[in-house]
């Protein structure tokens, strides 16, 4: 297993730490180094595990990624996969009216105004939302996710799975909060990783 940290989790000196969220821009660059040594290292199939964001990462650098070819399938849990979806319903819940929220977040957007939130580059939302139905999921994928999450959504994921028939399977845990999966129900979560990718490998192997 590969564990690596990427942009805003550790205290690299050599990164400008003061800069703001880059929902998944500047991720992206940190995963792909990771998936390349793990492919000049000899790995001939990559499977990518992601959290919350790290699930979007996984989802955009499967097929941004320059060793894709190495990449077998996907396993997010929690996944953040719609963030105007997600920050719109956190304003929401402080209570922020919809003409501000929607203010907001066209901000984020605008090179000007995304500037006085410390952000490199405007947010990209559209690039990042795999709720639309034009936005695939190529590799397989196992998605595991509450409906107890108010961080990210269910019923993104479930949208998501819908649009992805094929290559998506969506497994429902009890009412949790968010990334809690596991903590609460560790025997599950482990059986379910594990048949789903002792099935992939077999397709793999059967495939090759």
């Amino acid at each position: 297993s590969l564990v690596p940290t990427y942009y805003g989790e550790s205290s690299v000196t050599e990164r400008n730490t003061e800069e703001g969220a880059t929902f998944g821009e500047a991720e992206l660059g940190d995963i792909e180094a990771a998936v390349s040594f793990a492919a000049r290292n000899g790995a001939e199939k990559i499977l990518l595990v992601g959290w919350s964001l790290g699930a979007e990462v996984a989802l955009s650098l499967a097929q941004r990624s320059v060793s894709r070819s190495k990449i077998a399938g996907l396993v997010l849990i929690g996944p953040a996969l719609n963030w105007r979806h997600a920050l719109d319903e956190a304003m929401r819940r402080s209570s922020l009216p919809a003409v501000v929220r929607h203010g907001l977040l066209r901000s984020l957007e605008s090179r000007l105004w995304s500037r006085l939130a410390r952000m490199s580059t405007p947010a990209k939302f559209e690039d990042h939302d795999w709720t639309e139905g034009d936005r695939h999921a190529e590799l397989p994928t196992l998605v595991i996710h509450s409906r107890g999450d108010t961080d990210t959504f269910w019923e993104d994921s479930e949208r998501f799975a819908s649009n992805n028939p094929e290559t998506v399977e969506l497994v429902e845990f009890e009412p949790v909060p968010h990334l809690l999966e596991w903590n609460t129900q560790r025997p599950r979560f482990e059986s379910h990783i594990k048949s789903w990718v002792d099935r992939l490998m077999s397709r793999s192997e059967l495939q090759a």
